[in-house]
């Protein structure tokens, strides 16, 4: 049996165009798009600035971290299968 850390992502997002993509959402809608894309992109992940900005909105919005991972898990769903 695989686990999902054993495999490599199966997409690849140039993190300065997530950047761009996301930085006109609210906040707390960013940080759901981030964290979804964080989980399917290796190359998001490594990123420097992709991460520190995440866990700025992370330390934001921790209490609601639930709720975001929640609606997070739902987008990154919507994303694998388009």
């Amino acid at each position: 049996m695989t686990t999902r850390n054993e495999t490599p992502a199966r997409y690849t997002f140039d993190p300065r165009e997530v950047e761009n993509y996301v930085a006109g959402l609210p906040p707390r809608r960013e940080l759901i798009y981030r964290l979804a894309i964080r989980s399917l992109c290796d190359q998001c992940r490594s990123d420097r600035r992709f991460t520190e900005r995440t866990q700025a909105l992370i330390q934001q919005f921790g209490d609601e971290l639930g709720e975001v991972t929640a609606e997070a898990a739902g987008l990154e769903r919507g994303l694998m299968k388009e």
